[in-house]
């Protein structure tokens, strides 16, 4: 299991492997950003609002599942380094 490192993660973690799960803290700075990029490059903008600014524009929706493949994606670069 991957959990991002901020605030209350230890905490988290502590609680997870106490269950009997392998658990991984990540860096998750930026993440957010990152996430929020991703998605808006995925679901591009049509009509009209495709003329606002990326860095303008908020996605319609939640994008968490972005920023959990983030954060796995982390995790296997950090692997594989």
């Amino acid at each position: 299991m991957v959990i991002g490192g901020s605030t209350g993660c230890h905490d988290l973690a502590v609680r997870l492997q106490d269950a009997g799960c392998n658990v991984q803290v990540v860096d998750e700075r930026g993440t957010s950003e990152l996430a929020r990029r991703r998605y808006l490059l995925d679901h591009p903008a049509r009509g009209w609002r495709r003329l606002i600014p990326l860095g303008l524009r908020h996605p319609p929706e939640p994008y968490d599942d972005y920023a959990a493949l983030i954060l796995a994606e982390r995790r296997i670069h950090k692997a594989s380094a």
